[in-house]
């Protein structure tokens, strides 16, 4: 069964209109990129707005990440140049399992779950959350306050 579009799932939430979403698709077509980037960028939705839509779109939990109270040792579980390059973070781990779950701002990159895996040797849980959530967590996880970790 195909996956429903992004789209049509905003528009049948009630979320976008189709004229709103024509022109998105006209901004897309012009200048490239993810449609629910364009649709945030032209201030049609939220951000939050787009993680709910994509978690739909996916089947993928979204998770409301608090960087701040992110355990810096469960996020460097997974190599920082990883996270950055596809915006990505582990925010829990099952150490008895084998599962990490990570938060990622595109569910569509399986080659990142894949990767991620090979790397941890953990089953990966992939989760959705919104891009600059990622970017805040990755920054608190691998560049935060000094003092998180204990006494300098």
């Amino acid at each position: 069964m195909a996956r429903p579009r992004l789209g049509e799932i905003l528009i049948k939430a009630g979320l976008l209109t189709e004229d709103a979403l024509q022109r998105a698709l006209a901004q897309q077509q012009r200048w490239g990129g993810q449609l629910g980037k364009v649709l945030v960028e032209m201030d049609l939705i939220s951000e939050e707005v787009l993680v709910r839509a994509l978690s739909t779109q996916y089947n993928i939990p979204a998770v409301g990440l608090e960087p701040s109270k992110l355990n810096p040792a469960v996020g460097r579980l997974v190599p920082r140049e990883i996270c950055e390059r596809h915006r990505l973070v582990c925010f829990r781990a099952d150490h008895q399992a084998r599962f990490l779950d990570v938060a990622m701002a595109d569910p569509s990159k399986l080659d990142a779950i894949d990767e991620v895996r090979v790397v941890t040797r953990f089953n990966v849980r992939p989760h959705i959350a919104a891009p600059t959530v990622i970017d805040q967590a990755i920054t608190s996880v691998y560049y935060g306050d000094m003092h998180v970790g204990g006494a300098i």
